[in-house]
Order: structure tokens, then sequence, then C-alpha cells
């Protein structure tokens, strides 16, 4: 059997440094490294600069080129600064104040209490209709012992009875 080789790596035919073929580029039949092709052009770029005689047209449009590219620049610039700046607020509004309830599971919590539950042996879809359940009733209860005119610690307690309920199923 004939084993074939492939060969995956060459030497720049420049410098003599070892790349792999995707790294390399082929100049005039010669495979080079990226730090010698950008040698070769720039000496090319400036061999047919010397070489021209209409260098101060060259020049003039070369300028030209530059500044039509750094207006465009500025202008897009401008435009996107256009776009994205958002509105002044208006100075003198009023913050509307929120009903807060400072008890209720967190996801990590109704996680916990999940997993928990189901160590214990509880069917899933039952934990997670127990603890719908819970939250449901928590707000109803706050609800209803709002319009009694209870205190907010009384509110607390109470929702926390209801939570110790489901922690010690």
């Amino acid at each position: 059997m004939n084993k074939v080789i492939i060969r995956t790596e060459r030497g720049c035919d420049k410098c003599g440094e070892i790349f792999r073929y995707k790294h390399l580029k082929k100049i005039n039949g010669n495979y080079v490294c990226k730090h010698c092709s950008i040698k070769i052009r720039k000496a090319h770029r400036k061999e047919t600069y010397e070489n021209s005689e209409d260098k101060e047209i060259i020049r003039r449009l070369t300028s030209e080129i530059g500044n039509k590219r750094a207006t465009e620049r500025r202008r897009e610039r401008k435009i996107l600064r256009l776009e994205d700046s958002t509105p002044p607020k208006i100075k003198g509004s009023k913050k509307t104040i929120v009903d807060k309830n400072n008890l209720y599971l967190t996801l990590q919590e109704k996680q916990n209490l999940f997993r928990m539950l189901v160590d214990r042996g509880v069917d899933g879809d039952d934990v997670k209709e127990r603890i719908k359940n819970l939250v449901r009733s928590q707000k109803e209860l706050r609800e209803k012992m709002l319009n009694q005119k209870k205190s907010d610690k009384e509110i607390k307690v109470e929702q926390n009875k209801m939570l110790e309920e489901l922690w010690n199923y």
C-alpha cells in the first residue's frame, strides 16, 4: 500500500519562514507570507508612482478620495447620533408611588421549594399547582386584608404562615 502524504505547510519564498498553505499568498508564482506580501505591495505602489508622469494628478486624486471618505464618515456619525438620541425628559413630572408587596417568592425560592417537595415524593405537576395556588392565595389574602384596613405587619405574618404551611408539607 502506498501512503499518501499531504503537505500542509510550506516555507515563504521571500523570508523562508514556514507557514500553513492557507496563510500564504501566491504572487507571481511564488508563495509569500503576509508580511512579505505587504512589503511587495508597498514597493510596487511606490515604483508605479515614481514611474508615472502625472504625479501631481495622482496626489490630487488621492487627497480628494480621502476627503470624500472623511466627509461621508462624518455624515454617517451625525445621522447615527441623531437616530440614537433619546428625547429629553420632561422636568417637573411626579413619580407615582407603587404599593409594594415585600413578601413574594423569588424564582430561586420557587425552584428550591419545587426540588424539596419532589424529593419528598410529591408529583411534579402537583407541586407546580400548589406553588401557583400559594402565590394566588397570597395575593388574594393581601387584597382582602388591605380592604379590612389591616397593617402591613399583620399581612406579612399571615403570608409567612401560608408559606410555612407549604414548606412543612
